[in-house]
């Protein structure tokens, strides 16, 4: 797992933790963002981006066949930013509690 922050004037401002995995479709790791947060009075300041982006840059370092993450399908603010970087797939995923 790994982890990034952002700090504006010393202050923690957002955060993302990607979870590295083998994957059955590649011999590479793919990269999984499960968590990514910016506080509120910082979003749509390209924190979001930037976490993201400096986790795309590491995936390519450590040659990863891709980043991927989900949010909820009404979770406009962060799919304004997501729609953005990469199109959006078709996917559909399902959760069984165990």
């Amino acid at each position: 797992m790994l982890g990034r922050v952002a700090v504006n004037d010393a202050a923690l401002v957002g955060f993302a933790h990607v979870v590295v995995h083998p994957n059955t479709w590649t011999t590479r790791p793919v990269g999984y963002l499960e968590d990514l947060y910016v506080a509120e009075d910082h979003r749509r300041g390209g924190v979001g981006r930037a976490l993201i982006e400096a986790f795309v840059e590491e995936g390519r370092r450590q040659g990863w066949h891709r980043l991927y993450w989900m949010t909820k399908r009404d979770n406009r603010r962060a799919r304004d930013v997501y729609d953005s970087l990469v199109p959006v797939t078709d996917w559909v995923r399902y959760d069984w509690p165990l």
